[in-house]
């Protein structure tokens, strides 16, 4: 599933929310925004996503941030 979240993000920054919206616009029911953020997550620990500008909005979410291919 990590292969098919990389695939929808760019080696231009773009906003998280972006990627996330692509990926479930496309994949609808099958999966949900948490999970997707979860892995996100992860793949920048791995260093496969970099993030370029770190947002946070008024509840604490990373969604807002940019993120970038490594």
């Amino acid at each position: 599933f990590d292969n098919i979240i990389l695939s929808f993000v760019k080696l231009e920054p773009q906003s998280q929310r972006t990627v996330m919206g692509e990926m479930l616009g496309k994949w609808q029911g099958g999966c949900d925004a948490a999970f997707i953020s979860m892995r996100i997550e992860h793949l920048i620990a791995e260093g496969k996503i970099k993030v370029c500008e770190e947002k946070v909005d008024d509840h604490d979410c990373y969604w807002p941030r940019t993120i970038a291919l490594v």
